[in-house]
């Protein structure tokens, strides 16, 4: 049985900065992350349908193919919607333990950090994207326990 561990929190929160770290000291953990294969595949973002379900696709064959050869999976997206944590609960929670990782800045400081990543590796989010993926995560948190799911 292997271990996921679900990172949620808005853009430039501090997700795969944490991810990093945590990697280098727990190397039976691997990071599957959505933004990796866009940008490895389009080398761009992506907001076409059918694209980002090819990403999805191409994500679960991932953690599954991971989680099978006993590797653990640390899934670094933005998961500020109830139905991205069902889905992965509803695909992995009955074999796998899951545990929850939030990240809670505050928009400020969120916002910040959006300019500055702009500056330093292009990767800008738009205000107003920024704004809504704020505005989800915070009702994700009014909602959802993030109780882990330990077998």
């Amino acid at each position: 049985m292997g271990k996921i561990i679900i990172l949620v929190g808005p853009p430039n929160s501090g997700k795969s900065t944490w991810t990093r770290n945590f990697i280098i000291s727990n190397t039976n953990y691997v990071k599957v992350s959505r933004d990796d294969f866009r940008i490895s595949f389009l080398d761009r973002w992506s907001t076409n349908k059918k694209i980002e379900n090819v990403i999805t696709e191409i994500q679960h064959c991932s953690i599954k193919s991971f989680l099978d050869v006993g590797m653990n999976v640390i899934i670094d997206n933005t998961h500020c919607k109830m139905k991205y944590i069902d889905d992965i609960i509803e695909k992995y929670g009955n074999d796998h333990d899951i545990t929850f990782k939030v990240f809670d800045v505050d928009s400020h400081t969120l916002m910040v950090r959006n300019e500055y990543r702009a500056r330093i590796d292009g990767k800008h989010i738009p205000e107003n994207v920024m704004e809504n993926m704020i505005k989800n995560f915070n009702e994700l948190k009014e909602t959802f326990d993030f109780k882990d799911i330990i077998h």
